[in-house]
């Protein structure tokens, strides 16, 4: 690190190299999810502020559609990448009975690696950190934070974390078990999952500050002992600007037909059981109170549904659009953004753009748990069940004073607190501190 001025008071910050370590994803503005959002808000922010950034990811995954052009992007910024992945030897499987041993073990006595298997990167990962030098190092999330847990003499850290991966568990049960096999694996898993909170903790331990991009989870992590944990909203690139307001009125202007919107990967964990509600239990409202015929809901995102919901979707009202390079005009083209999901888990990315194109949000209760700036009539309408949710919305639909108000003021939440600029540059703030020797 580097410093100039003579004083506390003079001192200049002039350069900071930052090494992330992200999962899966790299960053990017437009990407599958919000992983590649949030970590491209932190890589703008760095670099607006003079510093350089290095990106290493591992446990790559099929779903990053973008990589190879976030690779490009990357490139063209001057962002180097690495892939711990490439050359990482393949594990073994093991005969039948090494797997059962194996699986016992794990339910009895679970390891760090079975929860996040990223750690046998490390000896990898402490090769890359000796070459780069880093001055600080950003963990996104419980699996880069636990592949660097067990490493010696790192330099300061600040790890980022948006779920609690043992309320993910929770939320993803699967179906029913069925057979003996089945059963027994599901009983190990569930027995071993119960020491996973304790190393969730225990994997941030290292870290200088912990930033947690949901609210409920931050309260959460701070009451287990990880005491210097910040809330900050997950941060949002601005894509549209102030003139949000104005290109909506033009694009809905052309519209036959209000039009409701969701957003999303179709099978994403988070997902699933707000599609289950979108299908089952908002959309024969909408059709009794609009019409079968009287609006449109664009489902925008890839992935596959489960059949029984597919099949109650398939209706006139319903238009699949998949995914979508160009994601703007859908945004300022709705007339509702619904976000029906459920589950008390995560900050809602999309919430968070959606307020940035000024967007009348429909969004189920329990999201404000972990975003507290989604507020019930003041620039949102929130509802606990799929038939309040449906009501929301066509009250938005039929009520025009309402739904401009909600515009208005959910443009200016992004503003005032969600925009990437002030998220993301006091995540920067809170680097340059801990690397300064100073408290956050």
């Amino acid at each position: 690190m580097h410093w100039g001025g003579s004083s506390c008071e003079g001192l200049r910050w002039i350069t900071m190299r930052v090494l992330m370590v992200i999962p899966r994803y790299l960053p990017f503005p437009r990407g599958v999810c919000g992983v590649p959002v949030v970590t491209w808000s932190l890589v703008k922010s760095l670099l607006d502020r003079g510093h350089t950034a290095t990106v290493c990811t591992f446990q790559g995954s099929d779903r990053d559609r973008h990589r190879g052009e976030a690779l490009r992007f990357l490139a063209s910024l001057g962002v180097g990448v690495h892939d711990l992945d490439e050359g990482a030897s393949v594990r073994r499987i093991g005969s039948p009975m090494r797997q059962r041993l194996a699986l016992l073990r794990r339910g009895l006595i679970p390891r760090l690696a079975d929860f996040y298997p990223g750690v046998r990167h490390g000896a990898a990962l402490q090769g890359l950190i000796r070459r780069e030098r880093p001055d600080v190092l950003y963990a996104f999330d419980f699996s880069a934070a636990a592949s660097l847990s067990l490493l010696d003499d790192l330099p300061p850290l600040l790890t980022a974390v948006v779920n609690l991966d043992h309320v993910v568990h929770e939320v993803d049960q699967g179906g029913e078990a069925k057979g003996a096999k089945a059963i027994v694996r599901r009983a190990l898993d569930r027995a071993a999952r119960r020491r996973l909170p304790a190393w969730e903790v225990r994997v941030l331990l290292p870290s200088r500050r912990v930033v947690a991009h949901a609210a409920h989870h931050g309260a959460w992590l701070r009451k287990k002992g990880v005491a210097d944990c910040l809330y900050l909203p997950n941060p949002v690139v601005d894509a549209i600007g102030p003139g949000c307001h104005r290109l909506r009125g033009q694009i809905q202007a052309s519209k036959s037909k209000p039009v409701i919107l969701f957003v999303g990967r179709l099978d994403s964990t988070i997902n699933r059981p707000a599609l289950a509600m979108l299908a089952r239990e908002i959309l024969p409202v909408l059709e009794e109170e609009l019409g079968k015929e009287g609006f449109e809901l664009h489902i925008v995102g890839q992935g596959d549904l489960r059949e029984d919901v597919a099949h109650r979707l398939r209706r006139p009202s319903v238009l699949f659009k998949g995914y979508v390079e160009d994601i703007k005009p859908e945004f300022l083209g709705c007339h509702v953004l619904i976000v029906p999901t459920p589950s008390e888990l995560g900050f809602r990315t999309r919430v968070a753009e959606g307020f940035s194109y000024g967007c009348c949000v429909v969004s189920h209760s329990s999201n404000a748990l972990g975003m507290p700036e989604l507020v019930h009539e003041d620039n949102a309408l929130l509802a606990a069940s799929g038939r309040e949710l449906a009501l929301e919305v066509v009250r938005a639909v039929r009520d025009r004073e309402l739904r401009g108000r909600l515009e208005k003021r959910a443009r200016e939440t992004y503003e005032e607190r969600l925009e990437a600029g002030k998220v993301a540059g006091r995540i920067v703030s809170e680097m340059e501190a801990i690397v300064g020797g100073k408290k956050g």
